[in-house]
């Protein structure tokens, strides 16, 4: 950035104090450490703005910062803190990121301390005490705020690529929740708040562990769900089907458990992730495909009403397909997850050839499906509801996703999916007839791809496309004939209509890359099980 630039920079914060995109640019060309940090705060601390809506790029460099502060400046700007403030929350845990980051503090030390946190009376203090799982706290709703606010701390810290902080971090927030279960609640029943709800993927996995608590594979007996905000009422009822004991509870009862992609199950004695504990799930409860809910009745009234009005039969091989786009959900973390419909056609067109049925499910802002002969754009129908946003998965003979929730949805019924374009590669679905195929990563200095896993796995857990670039790498798609090579010999594989696979080992199925010249090559991914 030149001089003009950066004079126009300034003179356009001072015009609009909430241009984003004019304080990111000072950030990045700050010369000194303080400087930056500034107009970090500056920005931070605007009434209608959260930090989380910075770029990863942005966020690291203000952390690094805040080395260069001495004791009384780094008061200086916390103390102001409105601890409570809905909208100075993400303040407070920028600076508990930051205390890990730049190691002003014993983390470790600090990580199993115990602390009453009624003894800290200003936010310094308050803002140490999130950093650790050993708390003694007066109320639920207490534990709970804090909990939202370790959670938070875990997300800071993934978006700014600390990433092995990240995994610190998210592995004590799940001490300090089993901690605040058996402390608040009667038998430590677990509660999923409505952060398990509000999102249908969230529901997916809520469903997989409810089921798993019934056969007693986790630690704790009881399971109870905030009743009220839910992001699909008809999963909801399936929710309450799966398991006998399971008791909707008003919100805000007792003490509840927040979602996050970095919880660790426990299981057989070893602490596994999300995506892994519902594998072992999928084994042990679910039918020979690994589903653990029936497949849905074609002669239902809303399945009969489809069925009726789009000419399509229950007989007939139905392919759904759901591809993430920006529309639904606006997060600048999130975009690495979106692809173009466009690039799918190709595949869509020769499915549709070959008497295949696909159905396009998702939301109405997706971009528009072009007229094909026997593909039914469900998404931005008429016919949309939330019974058939779950039921059409089951009747699928195949799906084909992306990195979405609406895409774990067929695993309720074990329908075998074709993941394209996954990302990031920290969370592989399980299903053992499954195939997942990774989004390239590049090399900015060739634009050649990334395929040693030991590398990709690092940058593929990277949520900022920023971070990438300034790593030196950037994200592409996998092209329309690579989708089409893989649909292909997808559909192949389950047309030779073979006995389902034994149900030993890892549940996972085959993890792609593909190559320069567009080759597939399959890789070994390591398990939870495999490192403990």
């Amino acid at each position: 950035m030149n001089l003009e630039e950066l004079d126009a920079a300034r003179l356009q914060v001072m015009l609009d104090p909430g241009d984003t995109a004019a304080y990111a640019a000072l950030i990045r060309q700050a010369d000194t450490p303080l400087a930056l940090f500034r107009w970090f705060r500056r920005l931070a601390l605007l009434v209608d703005y959260t930090v989380l809506r910075l770029d990863g790029d942005v966020i690291r460099r203000a952390m690094l910062s805040t080395a260069a502060l001495d004791l009384v400046e780094l008061r200086r700007a916390i103390d102001p803190i409105e601890f409570t403030h809905p909208r100075r929350v993400e303040i407070s845990v920028f600076f508990a990121a930051a205390f890990m980051v730049t190691k002003r503090v014993d983390y470790q030390d600090l990580r199993h301390r115990h602390i009453d946190f009624r003894d800290c009376t200003d936010n310094m203090q308050k803002i140490l005490a999130l950093l650790s799982e050993n708390l003694s706290i007066a109320s639920a709703e207490t534990a709970y705020s804090l909990s939202v606010l370790k959670h938070y701390i875990t997300i800071m810290l993934r978006i700014a690529g600390f990433l092995t902080l990240t995994d610190v971090m998210a592995d004590s927030t799940c001490v300090f929740q089993r901690r605040m279960r058996e402390r608040f609640n009667p038998g430590g029943a677990r509660i999923f708040s409505w952060r398990w709800t509000f999102a249908i993927g969230h529901m997916v996995i809520a469903a997989f562990l409810i089921k798993g608590q019934d056969l007693g594979l986790f630690p704790y007996t009881t399971a109870k769900i905030w009743d009220g905000r839910m992001a699909n009422p008809e999963l909801r009822t399936q929710l309450l089907d799966i398991s006998a004991s399971l008791e909707p509870v008003p919100a805000g009862t007792m003490y509840a458990e927040l979602f996050s992609t970095h919880s660790r199950e426990q299981v057989d004695g070893r602490q596994v992730n999300l995506f892994e504990a519902c594998g072992i799930v999928a084994d042990r409860a679910g039918d020979a495909r690994g589903g653990i809910l029936a497949l849905p009745d074609p002669a239902q009234p809303e399945l009969a009403r489809f069925f009726r009005q789009t000419g399509l039969s229950p007989r007939d091989r139905i392919v759904t397909l759901h591809c993430r786009e920006k529309g639904f959900r606006a997060d600048i973390h999130q975009r690495l997850r979106n692809v173009d419909i466009a690039t799918y056609l190709p595949a869509i067109e020769a499915l549709a050839a070959r008497g295949y049925r696909v159905v396009r499910l998702g939301d109405p802002t997706m971009t528009p499906l072009p007229e094909i002969d026997g593909v039914i754009d469900y998404a931005r129908s008429p016919l949309k509801s939330d019974a058939l946003d779950v039921q059409l998965f089951g009747l699928a003979h195949f799906h084909i996703g992306s990195s979405s929730g609406l895409s774990q949805v067929p695993l309720l019924y074990g329908t075998p999916c074709l993941l394209l374009n996954w990302y990031p590669s920290e969370l592989i679905t399980w299903g053992r007839r499954n195939w997942t195929i990774l989004r390239p990563i590049t090399k900015r200095a060739d634009g050649r791809r990334v395929t040693d896993w030991l590398v990709y796995s690092k940058l593929g857990r990277v949520a900022s496309r920023d971070l990438l670039i300034a790593s030196g790498h950037d994200i592409s798609d996998l092209t329309p004939a690579e989708i089409l090579e893989a649909v292909t010999a997808f559909a192949g594989t389950l047309a030779d209509a073979g006995p389902e696979p034994a149900k030993t080992g890892p549940n996972i199925g085959r993890v792609l890359m593909a190559d320069d010249a567009g080759a597939f090559t399959e890789i070994d991914i390591p398990h939870t099980d495999a490192q403990a």
